[in-house]
């Protein structure tokens, strides 16, 4: 198979996930995902992680690697820090409170200088977020200023650098605390958008959706579990309730994603990922298939204690 570059970037901060989540799942959930590494690599002792790839070609894997990333965590100073190396060099430090809640997330240039930075501040506790702090470089560019009720953020202002809130959100729960709606308004108090989730009896999310009320543009992702709780498929569907893509996930024995399988809006495989782990359920390799653009990969991954 012919060799491209193929770009995996992770958005913690600025992006989403799926295309219809809300900010506040997106920060919440990127956040729980690094205090999840960092205490799971913890507990088992580990200290770092090296990702190498392969290419593929003609079924063998070649003899040529590439070095990707590196991951470094020191439980001294609470940091979790990823190193890539290609096909752009950058370092992420997230530094951890006595908690282990994210309270920093620095990204570096070659030259070690920032690139960009989010700051999250919270109450004396150390769980529950005042706000978060938003860089570009060295400048303050906004911040996310948040008021609770009953322990759940219904509202979220962002604040520009002078002080000056250019919109904000209004969120609203069920009786299980789940997240329903959020509904995120401009500067004139003008609704932009609305998301929306509906969830299971298992409070499994299995359906979300967005919506511009100005242009009556309606766009949602319908979610699918097995019995454990695990996502085995999701749905992407535009305007007119066209499906526009499919992803298929299945899992071990115990309940370990061994391969996700990307459908294009006719069905057919766009790409496939596969996964092998070791008997601590570190993942020690990932094979990954682009069936569009002829390429494929083999990722290893080799821990350090």
């Amino acid at each position: 198979m012919r060799k491209v570059i193929v770009l995996f970037i992770l958005v913690f901060a600025f992006g989403a996930i799926y295309p219809t989540y809300s900010q506040i799942k997106v920060i919440t959930e990127s956040d729980l995902q690094f205090k999840k590494a960092y205490e799971s690599n913890i507990e088992k002792g580990i200290a770092n992680i090296t990702t190498t790839r392969y290419d593929i070609e003609e079924g063998k894997i070649t003899e040529e690697s590439e070095k990707i990333s590196k991951v470094i965590i020191d439980m001294s100073k609470n940091t979790y820090t990823e190193i890539t190396y290609y096909p752009n060099f950058s370092k992420t430090v997230v530094t951890f409170n006595e908690q282990k809640n994210v309270k920093d997330i620095s990204i570096y240039y070659t030259d070690n200088s920032l690139m960009s930075r989010v700051i999250t501040n919270y109450e004396a506790d150390g769980i529950t977020v005042i706000n978060k702090v938003y860089y570009f470089g060295n400048s303050m560019t906004f911040k996310t200023n948040y008021i609770y009720s009953s322990g759940n953020i219904i509202r979220q202002d962002y604040v520009d650098s002078i002080g000056k809130i250019n919109s904000y959100g209004k969120m609203f729960y069920d009786n299980s605390d789940k997240l329903i709606e959020e509904d995120k308004y401009n500067e004139k108090d003008s609704l932009e958008i609305v998301y929306q989730f509906v969830y299971d009896n298992s409070g499994n999310c299995i359906e979300e959706s967005i919506n511009y009320p100005q242009s009556n543009y309606t766009s949602r992702i319908s979610n699918k579990y097995d019995i454990s709780g695990n996502i085995i498929e999701k749905s992407v569907f535009s305007l007119g309730n066209k499906m526009i893509s499919k992803n298929e996930y299945k899992y071990d024995k115990n309940g370990l994603l061994v391969e996700d399988i990307s459908n294009s809006i006719d069905g057919k495989v766009v790409s496939k990922s596969e996964y092998k782990y070791d008997g601590s359920g570190n993942k020690i390799e990932w094979k990954y298939t682009d069936f569009v653009e002829d390429i494929e990969y083999l990722y290893k991954y080799e821990y350090g204690s």
